[in-house]
């Protein structure tokens, strides 16, 4: 889970903003299923929790 916290932190730091990450992972449970896109989902909502980015919309 490491991984995706860094992973995310990466994204938010270099080119995208809260509100297109949660985006992303709505698409993604079609591809991914729905059980790894709402792991996908805490990780990222943990992510801007961290850097106070809370409430995002669609979170």
């Amino acid at each position: 889970m490491d991984t995706y916290v860094h992973q995310n932190d990466l994204d938010l730091h270099q080119f995208t903003n809260p509100e297109e990450v949660v985006e992303a992972l709505l698409h993604s449970a079609v591809y991914c299923g729905f059980p790894k896109a709402l792991n996908a989902t805490f990780v990222a909502k943990k992510v801007f929790a961290e850097r106070g980015l809370l409430p995002v919309a669609g979170v």
